[in-house]
């Protein structure tokens, strides 16, 4: 569908550009009916005089014929006038209109110009030769309108204003839309794949809402960023994850059709470590794809941490490693107990894999003092290992990351496990975090948002 305007500049120009139109047309009116009287006034007192000062010279040069016809000359003009001689007699054969008898009494009392805009009368007095005189007029309605609206002087000022109004309305919408244009630059550099195109610069520094929103795309354009680069690396690490387990599958695959039966039980291992790789994978899938308000659930989580040590205390038995529960023995809140699950046993059997034997585990649940914002229940998982080292604590919960080529072998998972953890954690609404520990070992902070008025009790240690 055609439209007129299509471009914003457009609309924005002919919006300004109609709106002082009509006030020039509103003023106009307004001025002519009512604003010029004064001016009226003084221009119709100033242009009689002229008519009067003429009268009398003819009459004073060329008698009453002369005034006769000089009177019936102005009078197709528009303007009825009578002469009177200092005496006070009339002069001439042009009577003195009767709607003039106002103004004339007003002028024999004050012996000055007296006019009424009301009726457009005047009585002038007009020295002369022989006295002082006074021409009387009646303005005709036809020179009445001429005069008060003056098309050509008015269509002039309005012309003049016109053209001012129009320069700025320019002006306006060129500042209005200039921004939006460079932000729409910035949007198509984007989307040809210039992730790292931003509007802030382009814009420039502005305090208004096109500044905000410049801000605000900027924002949106990091997040856009980040998410990107994210999956390609994850498409990345996913990618070299599956290749090797792959290329021994081969080799196995070779090893088997020759008749070493020991290979199978290599492909057994490797089939297992893509299976558990491919679960890891769909769990992240669709932890991006979960609505953080899915599903709540009334959750004990002292108790769910306890019953997922007691299942995780036969993985570390065989070496001598100790789960300890400390903290409160009932902490409630609200949330997908599944996940919830999912999440912190990920995060204790990270700890088993990677703390040494004849160590212990500790796992510290805990809910904090009332505040504005509300209850947070923590968790806390502390080891006894080595630690990480401080670079790579900001890369622990990346999808596949690993801290040193040891740990990637000790590793049974897929390294995935703490990303589905703090993902899990974020869809509650809460955050986690990591830190090496002074006294040794590494700790892992689990915190979630707590609904008002679920209270806890706290209770001794627990050992499994």
């Amino acid at each position: 569908m055609f439209r007129l305007f299509p471009r914003m500049f457009g609309k924005v120009f002919l919006s300004f550009w109609a709106s002082s139109l009509l006030v020039l047309i509103a003023v106009g009116v307004v001025n002519a009916a009512l604003g010029t009287r004064p001016l009226l006034r003084v221009w119709l007192a100033n242009s009689l005089t002229w008519y009067g000062q003429t009268a009398v010279e003819l009459y004073e040069h060329g008698g009453p014929s002369a005034l006769n016809n000089y009177l019936t000359d102005i009078q197709a003009s528009g303007i009825d006038g009578a002469l009177l001689g200092p005496d006070g007699a009339l002069l001439g054969s042009h009577k003195v209109p009767a709607t003039t008898d106002t103004v004339l009494a007003r002028e024999r009392l004050s012996r000055r110009n007296e006019n009424d805009i009301q009726t457009w009368t005047s009585a002038i007095p007009i020295p002369g030769n022989r006295g002082e005189y006074i021409f009387v007029a009646l303005e005709h309605p036809r020179r009445r309108a001429r005069i008060a609206f003056q098309p050509a002087a008015l269509l002039a000022r309005m012309v003049a204003g016109l053209g001012v109004a129009s320069l700025l309305c320019l002006l306006m919408a060129r500042y209005l839309t200039r921004p939006i244009r460079s932000l729409q630059g910035v949007a198509r550099r984007i989307a040809a794949g210039d992730l790292k195109a931003r509007a802030a610069p382009v814009m420039g520094p502005r305090d208004d809402e096109l500044g905000e929103l410049a801000i605000d795309f900027d924002r949106m354009a990091d997040r856009v960023q980040t998410l990107i680069e994210r999956q390609q690396t994850l498409l990345r690490d996913i990618s070299h994850e599956f290749r090797s387990p792959l290329a021994r599958l081969t080799l196995s695959a070779e090893l088997v059709k020759r008749g070493d039966t020991d290979a199978a039980s290599r492909m057994e291992g490797d089939l297992r470590r893509l299976e558990a790789l491919i679960s890891e994978l769909l769990t992240l899938s669709r932890m991006e794809a979960s609505d953080r308000n899915s599903r709540r659930d009334r959750i004990d989580l002292s108790g769910m941490v306890r019953r997922i040590l007691e299942d995780a205390a036969f993985e570390g038995r065989p070496e001598q490693k100790t789960l300890v529960q400390t903290g409160a023995n009932e902490v409630m809140m609200q949330g997908d107990a599944n996940l919830l699950e999912r999440c912190i046993e990920n995060v204790v059997r990270n700890a088993i894999q990677h703390t040494p034997q004849h160590t212990g585990i500790e796992v510290n649940v805990t809910l904090s003092d009332e505040t504005p914002a509300g209850q947070v229940a923590t968790i806390r998982v502390i080891d006894e290992g080595e630690g990480v080292p401080e670079h790579a604590l900001p890369h622990l919960f990346e999808p596949f990351f690993r801290v040193s080529a040891s740990r990637e072998q000790s590793g049974r998972g897929a390294g995935l496990g703490l990303s589905i953890s703090q993902r899990i954690v974020e869809l509650h609404g809460g955050a986690m975090e990591a830190c090496n520990r002074a006294e040794g070992g590494l700790e892992v902070t689990m915190r979630f948002p707590v609904v008002q008025g679920w209270g806890s009790n706290v209770g001794p240690a627990s050992r499994m």
